[in-house]
């Protein structure tokens, strides 16, 4: 049986070859590795349908292979001979990329067609409407399925646009990229293909930025209390092998907080606000990749030491490109620390479909005024990025507030 590497949803649509785990002629069992394979996501590996032997490899170790394409050929002893079919029409994604789509939980993906181009908003569109994507002709740049497709193949009618529709316009996607127009070249310079990673964070900000009213809160919290609170505390969570830091504190008061302010930990989705009564905080890490965002799962049910024990772990399979893609899913408010880097504010963009970010800036000493006499404190300055189609100023200024509360009069 011939085994297609199957359409993993998010918008993954390729993935590049890490590791061959088998050789042709290896016997396997059912559920066992063959392959692990790196998307613009994470890497993960990829099992065996069914047991049986190994009787073809179709790609080399760092080849790109296409949803659609044959990885490998097992023989479980009723299949035909191995045939290369890579050349030809794809078809459908095969029993077995169901059996993978079915153990992620994307039973609807895996009877879509492999040769299906949709953005994660419009599969979810066409999941709501029970529209079966693999019927609908796309009227976007290069076949791409969207939204105005879906709902007009659920209503029976035939999308008529008025021209070809980009979700990102050329001009938009080069200036956020840094990409230029082709020109005359004056000097030496390096071109590197956008893909990976990289192309994911261009596609998702820039999605951001065209379908949100981004507006950014900035304010200050004097945190010497709670930095004399993680001093005292630091031994504790050594003895556990738990590093705690700072953020650790935001994400625990952030996620009591997002219970009282609902917009902030909600999305839109279609015509519906959608406020979400589940806390899955999202960590932005920095990696060599590009920035990753894995969230912590219902992080207001977690205790402090729990949530700086799995900020640790996630960043280091971050940046060893070992997070799972569900690890990346499902988020429901982001916060980034930039001011581990350097800076002091920043304007941060909301990871969608969220309603905001918190990002962290520098923590310093400085001096203030307190009870009318200069005092040296320890500051730490936020901003907060939101949607203003879901949250209004005053609300966000509120939480702000209640935030810098909750930091300088710790209760940890």
């Amino acid at each position: 049986m011939d085994f297609k590497f199957p359409d993993l949803g998010e918008g993954i649509a390729e993935g590049k070859i890490v590791k061959w785990l088998v050789k042709e002629g290896d016997a396997v069992k059912k559920d066992q590795p063959v392959c692990q394979v790196e998307t613009d996501k994470a890497v993960v590996d990829i099992p065996s349908p069914q047991a049986g032997k190994i009787a073809k490899l179709f790609f080399k170790e760092d080849e790109t292979v296409h949803v659609g394409k044959v990885l490998f050929t097992l023989d479980t002893g009723d299949s035909p001979p191995p045939v290369d079919t890579n050349q030809g029409i794809v078809g459908q994604t095969s029993a077995a990329a169901q059996e993978i789509n079915f153990r992620r939980g994307s039973q609807q993906t895996a009877a879509i067609s492999s040769q299906v181009k949709a953005m994660p908003a419009v599969r979810k569109l066409a999941r709501d409407l029970n529209v079966d994507l693999s019927r609908v002709k796309g009227s976007g740049p290069d076949g791409r399925i969207t939204e105005d497709d879906v709902r007009a193949s659920s209503k029976g009618t035939a999308p008529v646009p008025s021209s070809p529709r980009s979700e990102f316009p050329k001009e938009s996607v080069q200036q956020a990229t840094g990409g230029q127009p082709a020109q005359k070249s004056y000097g030496p310079e390096d071109r590197v293909p956008l893909k990976g990673v990289r192309a994911a964070i261009a596609r998702n900000l820039m999605r951001s930025l065209q379908n949100s009213a981004q507006a950014t809160h900035c304010d200050r919290a004097d945190v010497t209390q709670l930095t004399l609170l993680r001093e005292a505390q630091k031994k504790e969570a050594e003895s556990q092998g738990i590093k705690l830091t700072v953020l650790a504190y935001v994400i625990k008061a952030v996620a009591g907080l997002l219970k009282s302010h609902p917009a902030l930990n909600a999305s839109i989705d279609g015509d519906n606000l959608v406020y979400k009564k589940y806390y899955n905080l999202g960590v932005a890490i920095d990696t060599d990749a590009g920035l990753l965002v894995p969230n912590i799962k219902g992080a207001d049910e977690k205790s402090l030491f729990d949530i700086a024990k799995e900020i640790k772990d996630l960043a280091d399979r971050a940046r060893d490109r070992k997070l799972k893609p569900e690890e990346m899913q499902h988020g429901t408010f982001t916060l980034t620390n930039v001011g581990s880097i350097g800076g002091t504010y920043v304007t941060p963009i909301i990871n969608p479909p969220e309603s905001a970010i918190l990002g962290l800036g520098r923590m310093q000493q400085e001096p203030v005024v307190k009870d009318g006499k200069i005092a040296i404190v320890t500051i730490l300055y936020l901003s907060l990025s939101y949607d203003h189609r879901i949250v209004d100023g005053g609300p966000a200024a509120r939480f702000m507030t209640e935030l810098v509360q909750a930091l300088e009069h710790p209760k940890f």
